[in-house]
């Protein structure tokens, strides 16, 4: 209906009501009903149908687009896949204690994630000469991760011994071998030691100083050397070989030897010459 029958209807309630309560109290009164204006009255209450609305809101995303619930799955990872740290991204995450992203295991971080260090079975180039993985120090690679060498204090291949001090004096040489005769070394025990097996030098093969009577014949420094002190036969205890005027009768050679040049000896017996040594 329109506003203009509605205007009419409320006023014909209006008039209805004043005169049922001029009935009832006889004084013509219209009560507290009034009117503000064409068509609104006050004092009564009307009501109609309910208007007011209820809406959901759905989920909204922070980019102000709408989801069908408000359950958001967030997923890491390079490949948007997974929430789990992945060794070789580049990012330290996790148990991880470095990632280079590379698969590079000569450097200071290993494709597996874990810093170098000697011993993991890995060379670190610039920092290790070896690495056999082990601790053992008799091998060629060291616990150290350096190559084995003489004079690190540990014997190694081909080593005999090693001290791993310069002092060629005690039980072990320089060159990690043990001491010996013939080794250039004076060692000890030994008088001399020219590294040779030389017996007519002034150091014996067996290390000890050339002298008469070893059986060695000393070059430029003596004429024989028979090892003995027997003067009667070729070779004198000081080392000079026997001949006729040495004062030294050789056996079997020699009648006598009295060591002059007098041609007439206490014996009154006249030789020929001092070198005669015969009747």
């Amino acid at each position: 209906m329109n506003s203009r029958l509605i205007k009419c209807l409320a006023l014909v309630a209006t008039v209805a009501h004043a005169t049922a309560c001029s009935d009832d109290g006889g004084g013509g009164s219209t009560g507290d009903t009034s009117t503000t204006g064409p068509g609104s009255t006050s004092g009564a209450t009307t009501s109609g149908p309910d208007t007011s609305t209820s809406s959901t809101t759905a989920p909204v995303t922070t980019d102000g687009s709408t989801t069908a619930d408000s359950t958001t799955d967030v997923t890491t990872g390079p490949s948007g896949t997974t929430g789990e740290p992945v060794c070789g991204d580049g990012v330290v995450a996790g148990g991880e204690a470095c990632d280079d992203g590379n698969m590079d295991d000569t450097d200071a971080c290993l494709s597996t994630c874990i810093a170098a260090s000697c011993g993991d079975g890995l060379v670190q180039a610039g920092v290790e000469a070896c690495d056999d993985g082990n601790m053992d120090d008799t091998d060629a690679c060291t616990s150290a991760c350096a190559a084995a060498a003489c004079g690190d204090g540990f014997v190694g291949p081909g080593e005999a011994c090693d001290d791993g001090n310069m002092n060629n004096d005690d039980a072990c040489t320089n060159a990690c071998a043990l001491p010996g005769c013939g080794d250039a070394i004076l060692g000890m025990g030994e008088e001399c030691d020219d590294g040779n097996m030389d017996d007519t030098d002034a150091c014996l093969s067996t290390c000890l100083n050339a002298k008469c009577g070893d059986l060695a014949v000393q070059a430029g420094v003596e004429e024989c050397d028979d090892g003995n002190m027997d003067d009667a036969d070729a070779c004198l205890n000081t080392c000079v070989a026997a001949k006729c005027g040495d004062n030294v009768i050789q056996a079997g050679t020699e009648e006598c030897d009295d060591g002059n040049a007098d041609r007439m000896d206490g014996n009154g017996r006249r030789r020929g010459s001092v070198t005669d040594c015969g009747s």
